[in-house]
């Protein structure tokens, strides 16, 4: 090709890039009935018809929100390139909107997502300096139990995934409900919260796959920060971590963060080990901490170990599990620890109902003194009960001495609990009551109107 002609097709081609973008669209559209052909969404009046569509163009209209009307969707959506590309922006995809997109619902079951193929309904797959911000809202992602497959999923490789799921529900996968994995200095942070994990199992159990509601692995340098709020883990079925799966292992600094606050995980079941939350620390420079706060884990099966929390250390790791305000009862065994080589394991209890624990394997297990190893007498929904001797026990707060006089308040349990409900407020040292619930009264059955409807 001569050169003036090179010069003009380069050209001709930058302007079409620039025409093709010069629209920008900050929200698309989505509704089971609409158009399957691209262009579409771009409209409230002519939305797409699949998620994935509106997904594979929001760079090319600088989208930060995709609405989904509610109604049945099959979908495989693949992430493979930074998005969004301007790095301060976050892509969000909502469900819950009524047919015009005027009203939205928080009910999540009224959007339901399936996979349409044998892979994740959300796929993020990112290779070296490539980006994701994606925030996943008022959806349901229901898997199909006779293919394996897994609801969300993400990788990096020296990349970076900031990934929050709200006010979701993650069931009925025959594979993992949530799944990231960092490799190769990565950096990975998810934000779980007000969502529901359930019905999700590895088959076959007995064999080693491990992890079904929550699987998070960190290797080779790399960095996971995981955060889950306000949620319940329920009746995943797997070899091992049932409910939660955590791991990291490197010979880099390799970090796991693991945050849970206000949480109920109950009726997991691993064949081996840790029903509700198995933990691996591994390497010469593998680092977790796993902390509990106001969290519930109760009636957790596994076949070995632990069925509530069973956490593992190798070569020269170091693995953390500070509790505060939990309650650990009525597992198949609530706490076994296991350490090897010289790696460093060390669980500690403050404020807590904790059960059975088993350290013959290794490791460290400190019970404060304001501990209790009593029955929390939860009822059928794992909340607290009038009788409870985890009302008022919890510790809310400290007040930090600063220099020079006055204090620094630093809180300790969430204002409020897993149901919305008030925990005592701002400045308050004592009387929180421990686990997920801050129980309350149930005023309502001395109510007039009330009594008469029965």
């Amino acid at each position: 090709m001569k050169p003036l002609t090179l010069v003009l097709t380069l050209v001709g081609i930058f302007f079409q890039h620039q025409l093709a973008t010069a629209t920008s669209y900050d929200t698309l559209y989505v509704r089971s009935d609409g158009s399957a052909t691209w262009p579409c969404g771009t409209e409230a009046s002519l939305p797409c018809k699949n998620i994935a569509t509106a997904v594979a163009h929001a760079n090319d209209y600088a989208t930060t929100t995709i609405k989904v009307a509610q109604g049945e969707y099959a979908e495989q959506v693949y992430i493979v390139d930074t998005l969004p590309t301007d790095l301060s922006k976050q892509l969000t995809i909502e469900g819950g909107w009524n047919a015009d997109f005027t009203v939205q619902s928080p009910d999540s079951a009224l959007t339901r997502v399936t996979p349409s193929g044998n892979n994740a309904i959300i796929s993020i797959s990112l290779g070296a300096w490539e980006n994701v911000d994606l925030r996943l809202s008022y959806l349901t992602f229901r898997g199909n139990t006779n293919l394996q497959r897994i609801g969300i999923q993400g990788s990096a490789n020296n990349s970076t995934i900031d990934l929050t799921v709200e006010h979701c529900r993650v069931e009925s996968f025959r594979g993992q409900g949530l799944s990231l994995y960092a490799d190769n200095i990565a950096d990975i942070n998810i934000s779980v919260t007000d969502t529901i994990i359930q019905g999700n199992f590895q088959y076959p159990s007995n064999e080693p796959w491990p992890g079904a509601g929550v699987y998070v692995a960190s290797y080779n340098g790399s960095e996971i920060d995981l955060n889950i709020i306000n949620s319940t883990i329920s009746g995943n079925q797997a070899s091992s971590g049932a409910g939660v799966y955590l791991y990291a292992q490197g010979d880099l600094p390799t970090t796991l963060t693991a945050t849970l606050k206000n949480n109920i995980l109950t009726g997991n079941q691993a064949s081996q080990q840790g029903g509700a939350i198995f933990s691996v620390a591994a390497g010469d420079a593998g680092d977790m901490l796993l902390s509990l706060t106001n969290t519930t884990l109760s009636n957790n099966e596994a076949g070995v170990r632990a069925g509530g929390i069973s956490v593992a250390s190798f070569d020269t790791a170091t693995l953390s599990v500070p509790l505060m305000n939990v309650i650990i009862w009525g597992n198949v065994l609530d706490i076994s620890t296991e350490r090897y080589n010289t790696s460093t394991l060390s669980v500690k209890a403050d404020y807590s109902i904790i059960g059975v624990v088993d350290t013959t394997a290794g490791g460290t297990y400190t019970s404060a003194t304001s501990n209790l190893n009593v029955n929390p007498l939860l009822n059928a929904d794992y909340h607290l009960t009038g009788a409870s001797p985890a009302k008022d026990k919890g510790i809310c707060g400290l007040k930090i001495a600063l220099l020079g006089g006055g204090f620094f308040y630093s809180r300790i349990a969430p204002y409020d609990d897993i149901d919305g409900d008030l925990r005592p407020g701002y400045g308050i040292i004592s009387g929180c009551d421990i686990g997920a619930d801050e129980y309350r009264f149930p005023w309502i059955l001395f109510n007039p109107a009330f009594i008469k409807k029965q």
